[in-house]
Parts: C-alpha cells; sequence; structure tokens
C-alpha cells in the first residue's frame, strides 16, 4: 500500500462508526482502532448534592433551635398548600374541552402581527374554525377546532413556545 492509500483508509476510518479495522495485504499490515468514551448516565455534582441534601438536617429539628417553634403555623401553610392542590385538581378535571397543541412551536394568536386575533375570549367556534397558529422550523400550522363551543380560556401567550400536548385553549362545547 502506498503512503496516500494509508491515509485516506485512516481518514475513512475516523469518520466510520468501526472501532476496530484489520487490512493485510501481502506481506504489509496494518491495524486501527478506536478507544470507545465512557459515557456517564448523571453528572457526579448532581449524584452528590443530592446525597447531602437527604442526609442534611432542618434547622427545624434541631432541638433548642430557635426556630422549632415554627412548626405551629405548620398546619396553615399545609392547608392553604392542600387548597392550591384542590384548585389545580378542579382545573384539570374542569369540564371543558382541553384543545392542545400538536406539536412544539411557537403559538401565534393571529394570522399576522397586525392582524386581528383568531379567536378571543368568549367567542364562539365551529367544529374546523381554524383557531391559532404553531410556527415549527418556519412552517405555520394551523390549529382548528376539533368541536364547536365557547372559548372560555386561552392558556397560551401569543409568540410563546408550546409544547407538545401542552393546552392551549379551554372550550365550553355545546
Amino acid at each position: 500500500m502506498q503512503l496516500e492509500e494509508i491515509k485516506e483508509l485512516m481518514k475513512e476510518f475516523s469518520f466510520s462508526d468501526a472501532t476496530d479495522l484489520h487490512v493485510k495485504d501481502g506481506d504489509f499490515e496494518i491495524r486501527l482502532r478506536k478507544r470507545q468514551a465512557k459515557i456517564l448516565m448523571k453528572p457526579p455534582f448532581v449524584a452528590s448534592v443530592a446525597d447531602d441534601l437527604k442526609h442534611s438536617a432542618s434547622i427545624y429539628d434541631m432541638p433548642n433551635s430557635p426556630f422549632s417553634d415554627v412548626g405551629a403555623c405548620a398546619p396553615a401553610s399545609l392547608a392553604a398548600a392542600a387548597g392550591e392542590k384542590d384548585f389545580a385538581a378542579a382545573e384539570a378535571e374542569s369540564d371543558y374541552f382541553k384543545l392542545k397543541s400538536p406539536l412544539v412551536g411557537i403559538y401565534h394568536k393571529a394570522p399576522a402581527p397586525d392582524a386581528q386575533p383568531f379567536v378571543k375570549v368568549g367567542d364562539i367556534v365551529s367544529e374546523g374554525d381554524e383557531v391559532a397558529i404553531v410556527e415549527a422550523m418556519k412552517m405555520m400550522n394551523h390549529i382548528v377546532s376539533p368541536v364547536s363551543g365557547k372559548v372560555v380560556s386561552i392558556k397560551a401567550q401569543d409568540g410563546e413556545l408550546v409544547e407538545y400536548d401542552q393546552v392551549i385553549m379551554e372550550i365550553a362545547e355545546f
């Protein structure tokens, strides 16, 4: 093998997925190997911080702590947190149809920045009416209402990134 052929072979090998190459041509022989990088599943920093937090004591748990009486106000804070959870659960279980984004992209409430929005809260929509646009990779994806009803709430803000399956508006069905 000539030097140029060996260089070309090494170049092709470096760009390939192969990890081992052995070539024998008469009395010429070459073996190429790539080292495989080890992949860490989670950074050590995250694990050490989590372990430290798990084993650390709270100042509220220490005897003779000036903060040990703070536990007396815990029921009120727990009740408030429970109330927030009940409100969130009630909102999640509302009877309204939840129109969700079919893809990740930028939510647009109107066909152009200076145009009127497709719908506003309180508007009546029919099945098949265009209600929004989700822009992904410079493609405008027109979102149509699959139900007829009244727009009760619009959860997404104009120009904001919406995730796949994120509720963008709620519609009270007729």
